[in-house]
């Protein structure tokens, strides 16, 4: 197990050298094979599957499981079964937070999965991971000779939430803030002001950013409520105003029916305090 995972780690390592062979469009088109392989679970295609993973597969399950391309194979099979059986129970795969790089013959696929499924009682529940794929092209057809897949835990969780914040706020988009905001949200601004969420989504209009550059993230968990500070290199403007600067900034989250939900944060600028004479 351990040889697996340090061979992909040192193949990762050396892809990244090689990584400016890989254009946008390869990019998306591996972002496309991989997804029609989560499809082909959904929908138990098993020829299909057969054709993706290559007969010398070896992959490392998130829960720590070493498979052969039979045992992922009869595993899909078993689970597309279930949920023909169960479709109200059947759960559902997302894949995201894609990192890509490759070569003509050669490629990894990084990205998450929130994996959703409804738990006995009625409620749903969201288990994310992140998988590594290793892909090999033979007879001019991408298949995958390796995976290794580990658990996120709250905290990593919390960066991707983060992160997804802060790239609807450059894009001017507001559903990420809308489902992540609980309705009783509120924000001190830089100015001092209390902002509520419906005030915050008003406002959002006003807001353009060419840039936002953020470091020193730090994620506290402290069982369903957690912290998260940070700072932020912002280039931007609000309406006519400059905002141009460095700012730390705050936020707080609580975990409502197992999902992470924003309450309340604070922004500060950076004042630089003057050289003594």
């Amino acid at each position: 197990m351990k040889r697996i995972l340090a061979v992909a780690i040192l193949i990762i390592g050396a892809f990244t050298f090689a990584s400016a062979q890989c254009s946008d469009a390869e990019r998306q088109k591996l972002v496309a094979w991989d997804q029609s392989v989560g499809d082909a679970g959904v929908r138990g295609d098993r020829t299909f599957l057969a054709t993706a993973y290559a007969e010398d597969y070896r992959g490392l399950s998130p829960s720590g499981v070493m498979l052969t391309k039979a045992q992922v194979l009869d595993n899909a099979m078993r689970q597309y079964e279930e949920d023909k059986a169960n479709p109200q129970g059947a759960g559902r795969a997302k894949y995201d937070h894609y990192d890509i790089t490759c070569t003509p013959n050669t490629a990894v696929i990084s990205h998450r999965t929130a994996a959703t499924f409804r738990r006995p009682d009625g409620a749903e529940q969201t288990n994310y991971s992140r998988s590594v794929h290793v892909l090999e092209k033979r007879g001019g057809n991408w298949v995958m000779i390796s995976n290794a897949g580990h658990p996120l835990n709250d905290a990593a969780n919390l960066l991707y939430m983060e992160r997804d914040l802060i790239d609807g706020s450059l894009h001017n988009d507001t559903k990420m803030f809308e489902r992540v905001a609980m309705d009783d949200y509120v924000s001190v601004n830089p100015q001092g002001m209390v902002v509520t969420k419906a005030q915050g989504l008003a406002n959002a209009k006003n807001f353009k950013f060419d840039a936002i550059d953020t470091d020193d993230v730090q994620v506290s968990v402290h069982g369903d409520t957690a912290v998260v500070t940070g700072r932020a290199n912002v280039k931007g403007k609000m309406g006519a105003q400059d905002i141009n600067g460095q700012y730390r900034y705050m936020r707080v989250y609580t975990k409502d029916n197992g999902h992470w939900r924003a309450v309340a944060s604070q922004i500060t600028p950076i004042v630089q305090t003057p050289a003594r004479p």
